[in-house]
């Protein structure tokens, strides 16, 4: 019994990551962007990066962005010639690839140009010891 504890309490421990994985279900390209919320002792504020293009059928690992046990919600934009994928969560973006730290805060918008907000749909889902090593998103 006190093996079977140790060992739990040891796995407890790891630091368990999944890669977000996105399908394209529709019939034309998409491009896709993330956002997240990153806390370490250095910086605590949302980040986006973009753009992946994604081509009908295929399935891609955006980002290098793990996502780590208690970081369960991330934030996404994606659009097509035929419609966006929006949400009600007001992020900064770029036209060409970016990554924005602080994409939440209105000063960024001020401090460049180039950027504009989009409306982020928000995805939650559970990671851990037995979760599988990947999350996988569909855009229909």
């Amino acid at each position: 019994m006190k093996k079977v504890f140790a060992l739990f309490c040891l796995l407890s421990t790891l630091n368990i990551n999944a890669q977000i994985k996105v399908t394209n279900n529709s019939k034309s390209p998409i491009s896709i962007c993330v956002g997240y919320y990153k806390s370490t002792s250095n910086y605590k504020g949302f980040i986006t990066e973009g753009w992946w293009k994604i081509i009908p059928g295929e399935t891609a690992a955006i980002s290098g962005y793990d996502v780590h046990n208690g970081d369960n919600t991330f934030y996404y934009y994606a659009y097509n010639e035929t419609g966006k994928w929006t949400g009600e969560y007001q992020l900064a973006v770029a036209s060409e690839k970016f990554e924005i730290i602080n994409a939440d805060k209105d000063y960024v918008l001020k401090n460049n140009s180039k950027y504009r907000k989009e409306g982020f749909r928000q995805k939650t889902f559970h990671i851990g010891l037995l979760d599988p090593l990947s999350y996988n998103l569909s855009l229909d």
